[in-house]
């Protein structure tokens, strides 16, 4: 398995959009899933996790988007 790494240095505006974009979305459905839950957590705990998320699908997509 090749090491694949990413070059910062070339990425556009849309690629840091689409992250801005994924950590929302992830962290609203975290938001949502803790309403639904019924959970109490911290709003802190909720934003770290959603960002957690949201951070993982972006580096996934930057190593994904022109294999």
């Amino acid at each position: 398995m090749a090491i694949r790494r990413i070059d910062f240095g070339k990425l556009t505006i849309m690629d840091y959009a689409v992250g801005v974009v994924l950590t929302l979305v992830a962290t609203a459905v975290v938001t949502g899933f803790e309403m639904a839950a019924n959970l109490t957590l911290p709003s802190f705990a909720a934003s770290v996790a959603g960002a957690a998320i949201g951070i993982v699908a972006w580096f996934t997509y930057l190593l994904k988007r022109k294999s």
